[in-house]
């Protein structure tokens, strides 16, 4: 089974967030999210705009494969739209597809405005980042999250 370490030594993909979902007292984890890798098909097409004009345009390809991150003991998550997400140099991370900081704003907070450090020895409490195609994915977590990969037609949709 792959794990989080694993993708951070690849080079930054185009990915997809295909669910994110988190539930209480079910068999599930607590939170779970689900990304597919997409890229852009050799074959050309032609999209008429609105404004009539016509223009060269080539569709997503999406594996057929679905990276699962499985969060079993998290603190806080949150996604953000990647537009609105700064450069900060205070931010020290390594890693590329998926990402562990040393260093962030989301765990400084973490720490001050929430009870973890009380609860969990702040050198166990980690910051993940995944960033996808459109948004940044932020977790907080005390353990490693289980990662997995299925195939799309696995998946009970």
């Amino acid at each position: 089974m792959p794990e989080f370490e694993d993708y951070m030594n690849e080079e930054p993909a185009d990915l997809f967030i295909k669910d994110i979902g988190f539930s209480e007292g079910e068999e599930k984890p607590p939170l779970r999210i689900q990304l597919q890798r997409g890229h852009i098909g050799d074959e050309a097409g032609r999209t008429i705009l609105e404004s009539k004009e016509v223009v060269k345009s080539s569709p997503y390809v999406m594996d057929d494969s679905i990276i699962q991150v499985d969060f079993y003991w998290y603190i806080s998550y949150s996604v953000v739209e990647e537009s609105y997400s700064p450069f900060d140099e205070y931010e020290k991370y390594s890693g590329g597809m998926f990402r562990i900081y040393s260093q962030s704003r989301f765990i400084d907070y973490i720490k001050k405005g929430t009870l973890a450090h009380h609860l969990h020895p702040t050198e166990n409490i980690k910051h993940y980042q995944i960033p996808t195609l459109n948004h940044l994915i932020d977790v907080v977590a005390v353990e490693n999250p289980v990662v997995s990969e299925i195939k799309v037609s696995d998946l009970n949709i």
